[in-house]
């Protein structure tokens, strides 16, 4: 099991539904990446939701915003 699962599966619940979670990531290709790797960590899935047997996977959507946009980031870009 992922750290990051063991840590807060009681706060998360058991599976993935989406109303328990908004992910949000920053507009670079990097922490896209890395938001989907902490997603699939954190929610994995029932063999009901596995898209094919051999794939642990599945997909959950997140959001981010435009890097001209980001206003919590946007220091960082100056």
């Amino acid at each position: 099991m992922c750290a990051l699962r063991s840590r807060y599966n009681k706060f998360l619940g058991e599976y993935y539904y989406p109303e328990v979670v908004e992910a949000r990531s920053t507009d670079y290709n990097r922490t896209k990446m890395s938001l989907q790797l902490v997603l699939a960590g954190l929610f994995p899935p029932r063999r009901e939701d596995m898209l094919q047997d051999n794939i642990y996977w599945q997909p959950i959507p997140y959001n981010y915003v435009s890097r001209s946009q980001d206003k919590v980031w946007s220091i960082y870009n100056n």
